[in-house]
């Protein structure tokens, strides 16, 4: 195209920008023109998009000015970006998976869902049923869209006015109340019918719900539920009949949403509901501990000395024949010695068992807690690269002891730590007395510990007693397995210093992890005294279904699918991607394999691939049975993953 041409966009795109400076809007995920991805599309972000269309990529060029991603901008796709300054981005349909239980439509989303987002769901009249009538709106949604129902027969997407009645959907941004939600009873306790021998359960669930719903805002990876008449065909339910949206004006009044979708072609007629939410804060906790930690970071340090020479924890650097892990180094002599040591790490929970929003503002002092540390050095002249390691649940930081050997003959150390609650620390039997809130902040907890052990470490660690640091502070690698790959899902995505992860038999949807034959029963006597129901009453298993949805909203903060797209497609700001494996074990009943595979696609990760690459390499690979939960005990899995660390993340080999 000629320069004048180009100069003629460039006028119109300015006078253009000029109007709409008077109103911003936010953008979707991956908005025409916006540059930085911040949602908002910028006269500055329209002059970057005209100048890749003149010169190209020259290094401060707009990359999604170029929409279609062939390496060139043209008139159209500047015209487009022109648009989303002016009336925001157009509407991107997120894929979901679709089901029908209990007279209602699920929706669950593919990827967890932005937090701190408005998103939308909009179900059309293409939706029909077996017979082929469409969708019909409630007499309530008619009314507000402005548009009334024409006679006609078919399934009907209840809406009610009442936003507390039973006809409605969940999430719904009507029961937005201060600075969290309601959850209704038709959600919180749906199916136990208010009678007495009932009475303890419901309790439970609504106090349960009360707490959660003050918390914050909607799931990012819940179902979300529509309420219908009667049954609808799943054929007809996909991107295109029904809209998952994240909403780029960010608010969740109905008529700008309305609106916008006619503005792209869907006429409010044919919208049979459209609801709008907000989500939770996913990151922002984290992020503001991993900050105070930043702030003390030049001050901590790791100690070999003994606090308390009358207690059982024996405190110091073991090496040689004598000592208590005399018999693992005769057994491992490529590890040269074992050091326990001691580090502070800050406890930002409060009395309740829940994340201090003072402490987490520095506004109060955290609670500091000295814990202890298991690491082994290998033999060879040092610094050498190190390992976080965690342990599963029920276990405790002598799982570094199960691995070091392996790493040490490829010259790499190994530290761990007790998860919360675990190990010195407590008793796994805690988590089921806590509270959902309570656990969410037991992993959460773990994570800060693990930060904080990181920063003692950059202060340097001298095993041998030369003055000099056995250990490279950064970058650093991670291997967890069960709990430790849930908790270190979350941990990668924060760490900065984090390189490579392995991930064993990980998943994401940690509540609904409850549902698994093998985790069932740990909990399930717990629960059924607290609903006060024999275990076999079909109404239990109404109970725990409750329990685990509400209990999903309240673990989103700490679940991996929420921290997975920072691992490579979205780091954090200062975050190289990660270079992430994710093991999974076929037949696994503790972390299904639906979970699993749901993490691996949210890390964007690809299956069953070896891979060589400089640049840094990610995936997932499924080993058969036997092993299923259990598979870090072959000696296939284990080989995998020590190479996958040991080449810096580089390297993916078929076991």
């Amino acid at each position: 195209m000629a320069r004048h041409g180009f100069l003629r966009v460039a006028a119109l795109i300015s006078a253009l920008a000029l109007l709409s400076g008077a109103h911003p809007s936010s953008a979707l995920d991956r908005c025409p023109g916006d540059c930085d991805g911040d949602d908002v599309v910028s006269v500055d972000e329209l002059v970057a998009g005209v100048r890749r269309a003149l010169v190209g990529d020259d290094g401060r060029a707009c990359e999604a000015a170029d929409a279609d991603g062939d390496g060139m901008v043209t008139v159209a796709e500047l015209v487009r970006a022109v648009a989303a300054a002016l009336d925001g981005c157009p509407l991107a349909p997120l894929p979901f998976t679709a089901a029908i239980a209990d007279g209602a439509l699920l929706l669950t989303p593919d990827r967890a869902l932005r937090g701190a987002s408005v998103y939308a769901v909009v179900l059309t009249t293409a939706v029909r049923d077996s017979g082929g009538a469409p969708l019909r709106a409630a007499p309530d949604f008619a009314l507000a869209r402005g548009v009334p129902e024409l006679p006609g027969a078919g399934p009907t997407a209840l809406f009610d006015a009442d936003p507390t009645a039973d006809g409605n959907p969940y999430p719904d941004g009507r029961l937005v109340s201060g600075s969290g939600v309601i959850i209704p009873d038709r959600i919180a306790r749906r199916g136990l019918a208010d009678v007495p021998e009932l009475a303890p359960a419901r309790a439970a669930l609504r106090q349960a719900a009360d707490a959660i719903g003050a918390a914050g805002d909607f799931s990012t990876t819940a179902p979300i539920r529509i309420a219908l008449s009667s049954s609808v065909d799943l054929a007809t339910v996909d991107p295109t009949s029904v809209l998952l949206v994240r909403r780029s004006d960010g608010v969740l009044a109905l008529e700008p949403l309305l609106a916008q979708l006619e503005r792209q072609g869907l006429p409010r007629a044919q919208v049979a509901l459209a609801i709008s939410f907000p989500t939770e804060r996913i990151e922002d906790d984290l992020l503001a501990a991993r900050g105070r930690l930043d702030e003390r970071g030049g001050i901590e340090r790791v100690s070999f000395v003994d606090p308390d020479p009358d207690d059982d924890l024996a405190i110091g650097i073991f090496a040689g024949t004598a000592g208590p892990y005399r018999d693992f180094l005769a057994a491992n002599p490529a590890v040269a010695a074992v050091a326990r040591g001691v580090y502070p790490a800050p406890d930002f929970r409060g009395p309740d068992g829940l994340f201090d929003p003072a402490a987490l503002a520095g506004t109060a002092a955290p609670r500091i807690a000295m814990l202890d540390f298991l690491l082994t050095v290998p033999r060879g002249d040092g610094p050498h690269p190190l390992v976080v390691v965690q342990h599963g649940f029920a276990g405790d930081q002598s799982f570094v002891l199960s691995v070091a050997g392996l790493l040490a003959q490829h010259g790499l150390a190994a530290i761990g730590i007790d998860a919360v609650s675990h190990g010195r620390r407590g008793s796994p039997l805690d988590l089921l007395r806590a509270t959902a809130l309570q656990t969410r902040d037991l992993f959460r907890q773990t994570v800060v510990d693990q930060l904080a052990l990181v920063r003692a470490l950059r202060n340097g660690v001298d095993v041998t007693g030369d003055g000099h640091s056995d250990l490279v502070a950064e970058p650093i690698s991670y291997l967890g397995v069960s709990l430790g790959g849930i908790i270190g899902s979350v941990f990668i995505a924060l760490e900065p210093t984090v390189n490579a992860a392995v991930l064993n038999v990980a998943g994401g949807r940690v509540a609904f992890l409850g549902d698994n034959p093998g985790t069932r029963p740990i909990y399930q006597a717990a629960l059924a005294e607290q609903a006060a129901l024999p275990v076999g009453d079909p109404r239990f298993e109404v109970f725990i279904q409750r329990i685990l949805t509400l209990g999903q909203q309240a673990l989103d903060p700490a679940d991996p699918l929420n921290f997975a797209r920072r691992w490579r497609a979205d780091p954090l700001p200062g975050n190289a991607p990660r270079r992430v494996l994710l093991q999974e074990g076929i037949g696994d009943l503790l972390v299904s394999n639906e979970s699993t595979e749901a993490l691996a696609a949210a890390g964007g990760l690809i299956a069953q691939t070896p891979q060589r690459d400089q640049r840094g390499v990610s995936g997932l690979w499924r080993f058969d049975p036997p092993g299923g939960h259990g598979i870090l005990s072959r000696d296939d899995v284990r080989r995998q993953a020590v190479e996958f660390l040991f080449s810096g993340g580089t390297e993916i080999v078929a076991p």
